[in-house]
């Protein structure tokens, strides 16, 4: 199957696999790949001289390093080739820049063999598009105005945290990063045209970040210096604990800055403000021994003295250990002690001999849990290193964490034997755990893969071995992609189609065929029995069918994809978004050549529906084709798409009573038919279509495929929609259309105030929620209005009792929040409740205002409580639901027998 094109904004690519650059005098490997692509502008046109350089994860990046050094440029085709290898820990980031471009970054995994160039090792990247992009020159300083040098700054795409659509995949954002030089300035070469979320930190200073800057804007970075929080990590025996992890929790924003720690057990972490803190840690030990994860207590002041040390116990909020509560006792049980293993006797299970070595894995779960994670444990035995075992055969893995329940599930494996489940696996508190694992002599499958028509054998094809079906997440068989997971083997078969799968268990096996150029065929059932060899065996694999298509009517431009999708059944509504016929999550997609022709192989007997994709200057436009019938054999169609070309909308806003900068605005036109929630959660909105930012005049311009769109305009530093249209705009494709819309926008100054005597606490954002008029949907569909319970946040600087917001005239709800809710281990990744909130109404015309009374943050300090004591008050709360819903269905049984 060809690759698809990978275009920023067009979705059609998933995570492409890249690995960092060989160095000099490496000799080849398995790692090492040749990595190609083809860069272009929006206009589809080549990018020459475009720079590509990688990066380690722990290295800083300097976008104008990239286009000063590379690795490697662009020619006049815009084609790039380098050379790379993947590193043994981390992956890195390929950077790509070029001059009046936004720089693209692309964390990405390794490769797989599936994704490489069998002979040549050559991965494709396929068309990378860059956007518009523009350079800033900022500066760098402490409070004191002192330039402060070697901070990294990094900028990404606004849009990717408002848009949907934004992203080419989970690892593709537009940055741009740079570096401060000896005063301070620090040039952005390559940020995003629309506007930017900037984040920097320098050593010894407390974080910075923003989520919204507009190029027109003076960059000045104020970073506070004594930011940072150093110690040592410590094992349960008082040991020095080399690579944990240790993060920071702060009432002054959530960081993310892990820090390993080295041979001494030290690390350093950065706090994104002042205010109280809390660091979480994780770790093992050298021997796979998982120590899980804990808290410290809570401090108000960077510190260069911490001790984390693992089974300490509960602390309170100054570090002082709690003593155990005297009543209400429990049943004394031995302590659960983070190194304690669970060791498995391996032996033959003919001979009783012990193993020399053996691989396994252990995940310790209450068995409801399984039903819901099937496959899990197969993956983390795919993942496990043999071990050498001792004269006794015994293989150690890791028991319970002190979180985790004391009941589990193991699978091991040893070359030459069938990998065997041990369920039912209870920790014994006090006493040894040690149990017996007896392995049967592996069964093996051999044979051949043949095409049917003429039994020609077939080469490279993928063959996998499963046990359960149950572990095939989404599996049906249709020529787009899946994943199988967990394969019990795997193999590819060789030039003559030869395969052998070893390893595997008696009983059902089912075994999958995979190739890119083939259709995807339901699974082969083989029954085995203990040990036996299964040889001879003859697969067939079908070729499927193929479309060979060409587009006429119009001129073809670089970068046009074709997308190919299967038709599914009609699905319900569901939580307020309705899937049509097509399935939009699984499709192909291959480059439209020059001459109009594309090509999709492997496609089994179905409907399908095709569609075009058309790069814009601000995302992509998909525009649906014609379904068909794909059968066997090789079916060949002429498209003329002259009358399915985009039409294009243009218009102007007038905006009254507010000014804004270019770029900051932008109308979206969205999908009538398209239900995806607007916002999913507190201060992320999530706006999907497309869309053109205002430029100085108040234009816009886009291009539109032929249907009905409800028009927005969305302030891009919030994600707050400030007009809502609720009548659809029918757009008619090749046309041009003229839409003028009028804004009334209405600055609203928001005071801060106690609610007991004192200063306020301290505010990191106003939640903004806008109530505006219902569009009018389609006959007999439902939308949820989920931006009645949620909204969009406008970030303020901590300690700020007065700010300005620019609201629609339509009634709003603001909300008061802070990061205070960091501090609670058991909700620091939830929404939290707000700390002050208020209802109005902004009058068309004047300026208006409203009062916030703030009160303190409403957490909890589960480690301020003595031993025993919440989890007295968690049995009783449980205690009291259970009698409850006891009630209730002696209820709904009276009710059933008078029915």
């Amino acid at each position: 199957m060809p690759r698809p094109t990978l275009a920023l904004l067009a979705l059609t690519l998933p995570c492409a696999p890249v690995i960092a650059q060989q160095p000099a005098g490496t000799p080849p490997d398995q790692r090492t790949v040749t990595v190609t692509a083809r860069i272009l502008d929006t206009d589809g046109k080549p990018v020459t001289n475009a720079a590509i350089a990688v990066f380690q994860r722990d290295q800083p990046r300097d976008t104008q390093a990239c286009r000063t050094a590379p690795a490697a440029r662009s020619d006049a085709e815009g084609r790039i080739r380098v050379q790379v290898t993947h590193p043994a820990k981390r992956t890195p980031i390929l950077l790509l820049a070029a001059p009046r471009k936004a720089s693209l970054a692309l964390l990405v995994p390794p490769p797989k063999s599936s994704e490489l160039d069998a002979k040549e090792r050559t991965m494709q990247l396929g068309d990378v598009m860059l956007h518009q992009g523009a350079s800033i020159l900022g500066l760098v300083r402490d409070p004191d105005g002192k330039p402060i040098a070697g901070a990294e700054v990094v900028a990404t795409d606004v849009r990717g945290r408002i848009f949907q659509n934004d992203r080419m995949g989970r690892a593709h954002q537009t940055a741009c990063y740079g570096i401060s030089d000896a005063q301070g300035r620090v040039r952005l070469s390559g940020i995003s045209a629309y506007g930017v979320s900037i984040k920097a930190d320098a050593p010894g200073c407390f974080a910075w970040s923003t989520k919204y800057h507009n190029r027109h804007t003076p960059l000045v970075v104020t970073l506070e210096r004594n930011g940072e929080v150093r110690g040592v990590l410590l094992d349960p025996d008082g040991k020095p604990l080399q690579g944990g992890s240790v993060y920071a929790y702060s009432e002054a924003g959530h960081t993310k800055s892990e820090h390993e720690t080295d041979a001494d057990g030290r690390f350093v972490v950065r706090l994104p403000g002042r205010g109280r803190y809390r660091l979480y840690y994780s770790g093992k030990a050298q021997s796979g021994t998982r120590y899980g994860s804990e808290y410290s207590p809570v401090f108000d002041t960077p510190r260069a003295d911490v001790v984390l040390r693992f089974g300490q116990g509960s602390l309170d909020q100054r570090g002082n250990r709690l003593a155990k509560k005297a009543a209400a006792p429990k049943k004394a049980a031995k302590a659960r002690n983070a190194t304690d293993k669970l060791e498995l006797r391996v032996v033959d299970a003919k001979s009783g001999a012990s193993l020399q070595e053996a691989r396994g894995a252990v995940v310790w779960w209450q068995p409801q849990q399984w039903q819901y994670n099937s496959g899990y444990l197969e993956g983390r035995l795919a993942a496990a290193k043999p071990q050498k075992l001792d004269e006794r055969g015994i293989l150690r893995l890791s028991g319970p964490d002190p979180q985790e329940p004391g009941t589990g599930r193991a699978l091991v494996s040893a070359k030459g034997y069938a990998p065997k489940l041990v369920p039912d696996i209870t920790w014994q508190e006090d006493g040894k755990n040690v149990l017996s694992v007896s392995l049967q002599r592996e069964s093996a499958i051999a044979g051949t893969v043949v095409d049917p028509k003429g039994g020609a054998p077939l080469a490279g094809v993928e063959v996998l071995a499963v046990t359960d079906l149950s572990t095939l997440r989404n599996y049906r068989p249709e020529p787009m992609r899946r994943r199988i997971e967990p394969a019990v083997a795997h193999a590819t078969t060789d030039a003559a189609g030869n395969f052998r799968l070893g390893g595997l268990p008696s009983g059902k096996v089912h075994v999958f065929l995979s190739h890119p150029q083939r259709a995807d065929t339901a699974p082969t059932t083989v029954t085995l029995a203990d040990g036996e060899q299964k040889e001879q065996l003859k697969l067939t694999f079908p070729s499927g069918g193929s479309l060979a298509g060409k587009l006429t009517g119009t001129q073809i431009a670089c970068g046009w994809t074709v997308r190919i999708q299967r038709l599914e059944e009609p699905r319900r509504n569901v939580f307020g978004a309705t899937y049509g016929l097509s399935d939009n999550q699984r499709y192909e997609s291959t480059r439209v050549a020059d001459d109009g022709s594309f090509t999709f192989h492997g496609l089994t007997r179905a409907n399908y529906l095709l569609s075009l994709v058309i790069p814009s200057a601000h995302g992509s436009v998909e525009v649906q084709m014609e379904p068909l019938r794909v059968r066997s054999g090789r079916l060949e169609r002429t498209f003329d798409v002259s009358e399915d070309l985009p039409g294009r909308l243009e218009g102007r806003v007038t905006i009254h009573g507010a000014a804004f900068p270019p770029g900051r605005l932008v109308v979206v036109a969205q999908d009538r038919n398209t239900l995806n929630p607007y916002t999913w959660y507190s201060g992320r909105p999530n706006v999907t279509g497309e869309f053109s930012p205002l430029d100085a005049r108040g234009r816009y311009s886009m291009p539109l495929a032929e249907g009905s769109y409800f028009l927005r305009v969305v302030d891009l530093s919030t994600g707050l929609t400030l007009l809502q249209e609720t009548t659809a705009l029918a757009i008619a494709a090749t046309k041009a259309h003229n839409h003028d819309l009028k804004l009334e926008v209405v600055p609203v100054r928001v005071t801060l105030t106690a609610e007991g005597a004192g200063p306020p606490p301290p505010i990191d954002e106003i939640e903004i929620r806008a109530d505006h008029p219902k569009p009018a949907q389609p006959r007999g569909v439902r939308i949820n209005r989920p931006d009645h319970y949620t909204g969009v946040a406008q970030q303020i600087a901590r300690g700020t009792k007065e700010v300005e917001l620019l609201l629609p005239a339509v009634p709003c709800k603001l909300f008061a929040r802070s990061e205070a809710h960091h501090l609670d281990p058991k909700t620091h990744s939830y929404n939290f409740p707000a700390q002050g909130e208020a209802e109005l109404t902004p009058a068309s015309g004047s300026a208006d205002k409203v009062t916030i009374q703030v009160g303190k943050p409403k957490i909890s300090f589960p480690d301020e409580e003595q031993d025993g004591e919440a989890e007295e008050k968690e049995k009783d709360a449980k205690d009291k639901m259970k009698e409850a819903l006891k009630k209730k269905l002696e209820v709904l049984r009276v009710r059933q027998g008078k029915g």
